[in-house]
């Protein structure tokens, strides 16, 4: 299965952004992948942000929001909390289309990138391990990850690309380098 994905303004967003709330109607098939950036925080308060890439090239922010659906994991210390760095995310499609809609849609008029996603792709990332490092106390988690929809078990999965802060990962995948490449540099 192949996946185009187009990024406009995926490099920079800087001149002549335009946000808009996003009321969009999303399902498994016109939404078939994200990329997300993240940086989740309780150390001294609460911060969580971010944004999603969808497959159009859409950037959707986030700040704090209320409400929001976490990720689920089966990795030890995160039964109540989703931290960022695990390595096993998952959320049904109704929960991730929840956390979609009302974000802020920023859009531009800059050119569009295209990236190829196909199963070869996804399954070197799926199966992939991970290069660890150590992280800083209380740094809260930066993570970069790509969120698929799974057919066999009708939820979106995480696959982390990197994280850096409390716990450093790079997903030691041969496409990890291009898809990184994808999020916007600040």
């Amino acid at each position: 299965m192949d996946f185009v994905f187009r990024t406009s303004s995926i490099r920079t967003i800087h001149d002549q952004v335009t946000e808009i709330n996003c009321a969009l109607n999303y399902s498994c098939d016109n939404l078939p992948f994200l990329l997300q950036y993240e940086y989740y925080s309780i150390a001294w308060g609460s911060r969580h942000e971010g944004y999603f890439i969808e497959p159009n090239g859409n950037v959707l922010s986030y700040k704090d929001p209320r409400n929001w659906n976490h990720y689920k994991s089966d990795e030890e210390y995160s039964s109540n909390t989703f931290w960022g760095y695990e390595t096993d995310g998952r959320i049904c499609p109704k929960s991730l289309f929840e956390n979609l809609d009302g974000l802020k849609k920023q859009s531009s008029n800059s050119g569009i990138t295209t990236l190829n996603m196909n199963a070869e792709m996804l399954q070197d990332l799926m199966e992939s391990e991970f290069e660890y490092g150590n992280g800083r106390c209380d740094a809260g988690v930066y993570s970069h990850a790509m969120i698929v929809f799974d057919k066999t078990s009708g939820s979106y999965k995480r696959i982390v690309l990197k994280t850096t802060g409390e716990k450093i990962l790079t997903n030691k995948s041969a496409f990890t380098a291009k898809l990184l490449n994808c999020f916007i540099k600040r």
